[in-house]
């Protein structure tokens, strides 16, 4: 096994933990192989439909924002729709096998996404709840995301700073409901015992932290 094998089984080892046997060979491969974010960009064009040329998703939170993310983010997320470990029926018919047929297709899209900036106004809520959510995202979330919730790579962890609040109160709800099995297990644990305007505040909260890990106002 060479270093970047090394690497990638690190990382993966990280993200199934005691509860998974095997890691998906696809997102072994996606992590070995070298994206190319020229030819990245060819097969993102699909994904713009929706996420914006630039990843910006969109402000009322139905799409998120991608720029930026880690490789590993996305390589993740994007074998975790295939697999059905989360449930969009958008992303699930885009990130399959007809539309990205290799794990090599994958390293090139995650390659292309983690180079974008957007220039994209972050969608928030009414502000009437940040410090709330301030408390609550430090005492149950920066644990693991930090004080300034940027990405973690080597963890596969997304930068939740900067994300539109309506995407982000969707998936603490859904997770919160069950209805993501890639935020179970520790999520589920920490989401216990909040209800919809605690997730608001923390989305509200997260949605106006700079990119940077500065609170913006």
């Amino acid at each position: 096994m060479d270093r970047r094998q090394a690497w990638a089984a690190v990382l993966l080892a990280g993200w199934l933990g005691a509860a998974h046997a095997a890691a998906p060979a696809e997102l072994m491969d996606a992590l070995q192989a070298r994206g190319d974010p020229r030819r990245g960009a060819a097969l993102f064009e699909t994904c713009a439909a929706c996420h914006g040329t630039d990843g910006g998703g969109v402000a009322d939170g139905t799409v998120p924002a991608i720029a930026g993310q880690p490789v590993q983010v996305i390589a993740k997320q994007l074998v975790d729709f295939r697999r059905e470990r989360r449930r969009d029926l958008r992303m699930q018919h885009f990130a399959d096998e007809r539309h990205l047929e290799t794990p090599q297709d994958i390293a090139d899209v995650a390659a292309h996404v983690a180079q974008l900036t957007s220039s994209t106004a972050a969608g928030t809520g009414d502000g009437a709840a940040l410090a709330d959510g301030a408390v609550l995202y430090r005492a149950r979330c920066a644990g693991c995301h930090g004080e300034g919730a940027r990405p973690d790579a080597a963890r596969m962890l997304p930068g939740l700073a900067g994300q539109h609040a309506g995407y982000t109160l969707r998936q603490l709800s859904e997770a919160a409901a069950g209805e993501r099995p890639n935020m179970q297990g520790a999520h589920g644990r920490l989401l216990a015992g909040l209800g919809p305007r605690d997730f608001a505040a923390v989305a509200d909260y997260l949605s106006r932290i700079a990119r940077s890990g500065a609170a913006s106002r």
